[in-house]
């Protein structure tokens, strides 16, 4: 008998070739199945199902409307056109958005321009956040840009420039002055550069450090593998990778160390299970405790990258467009590929 969790299972599967035409539908699929086993086990597709009712009811009257934050890590918010970030293009595990809450569905962050006209149906498992003009105006013409618009030197040049106050996310000086040092070439380097805006308001030494290039470079090495991602670490993502890689403890509890490690206190339990699982796998206590209150320290100040990697992705469409057209207020954005494409 067929249930409504194998409708929207195979409405997942058919997405796959449209959203990814090439080679990586062969990374995506084992992905969407592990992904979809977790989140049945949990009954909890008739969340993503309410986000889908809701942002389809938005942006049917006319209202932009994207997911932000961690749920953009999802390979099921991607084919379902709720995110704008490719989880296996940008090595998003979806991990990091589902098991945030392991006893109740994670909050969805959806960005929208029409919050006022949502209604009392709002799921309480979503919260609302109000789209900026510059946002909406950039997500207006989210279809129309191909990977092709992605790779616009002048583009990425634009932000090292003297104003950027009609770039998404880069109204302020610090976020200037940063992409000047970077010099953005990528959508992740322009994740990095918003992200380390956001550090910077407590952290400005891990910015400083970061933009040395010197630092940059810098790779811790065992005789066996590299323990820790190259450089500085920035992102959650990246902490709970590492203690998987090293330790094998659950994702579950991945999460757990970098929240409570964030508000100063990691839980001691997990703590201590990760330090004896490094020492089963061969690593000496004194490396196991290196390596976990390094994790610890970054833990303190990381951020989400697929939240940032989201508005890194808006914040070039609105790059695009203040580059491209001499009116902001037109109505028809100059992608000449896409058009040449559609002729």
């Amino acid at each position: 008998m067929t249930t409504e969790f194998d409708l929207f299972a195979d409405r997942c599967r058919d997405a796959i070739p449209a959203k990814y035409p090439g080679g990586e539908k062969n990374q995506a699929s084992p992905l969407l199945e592990s992904e979809l086993t977790y989140i049945s086990q949990r009954g909890w597709h008739h969340a993503v199902v309410a986000v889908e009712e809701l942002t389809k009811s938005l942006r049917g009257r006319g209202n932009p409307s994207r997911l932000i934050g961690s749920g953009c890590s999802s390979v099921i918010n991607y084919l379902l056109s709720l995110s704008d970030v490719n989880p296996v293009k940008y090595r998003v595990h979806w991990q990091r958005f589902w098991v945030t809450a392991s006893q109740q569905v994670p909050t969805f962050q959806l960005s929208t321009a029409g919050s006022e006209h949502a209604g009392s149906d709002v799921p309480v498992h979503v919260h609302l956040h109000t789209m900026t003009q510059v946002e909406a105006a950039a997500w207006k013409y989210h279809a129309r840009f191909l990977a092709s618009h992605y790779r616009d030197h002048d583009v990425y040049r634009s932000f090292c420039g003297k104003t950027t106050d009609a770039i998404f996310g880069f109204e302020s000086e610090d976020s200037r002055e940063i992409a000047r040092q970077i010099q953005p070439q990528r959508l992740r380097d322009l994740a990095t550069i918003t992200a380390l805006t956001e550090i910077s308001t407590t952290h400005q030494d891990i910015v400083d450090g970061y933009l040395q290039n010197s630092t940059r470079r810098r790779e811790v090495e065992s005789t066996r593998r590299r323990l820790l991602p190259r450089g500085p670490i920035l992102f959650q993502e990246q902490v709970m990778s590492a203690l998987r890689k090293n330790s094998g403890i659950l994702w579950e509890d991945t999460y757990r160390f970098v929240q409570t490690a964030a508000r100063g206190n990691t839980d001691s339990v997990i703590r201590q299970a990760t330090i004896n699982a490094m020492s089963v796998r061969g690593f000496s206590e004194t490396k196991a405790l290196e390596v976990t209150e390094e994790l610890e320290a970054a833990s303190s100040y990381s951020v989400c990258f697929a939240h940032h990697l989201a508005n890194a992705i808006t914040s070039y469409r609105s790059a695009y467009l203040d580059l491209h057209r001499s009116d902001r207020h037109a109505d028809l954005l100059p992608l000449q590929s896409a058009e040449a494409g559609k002729a």
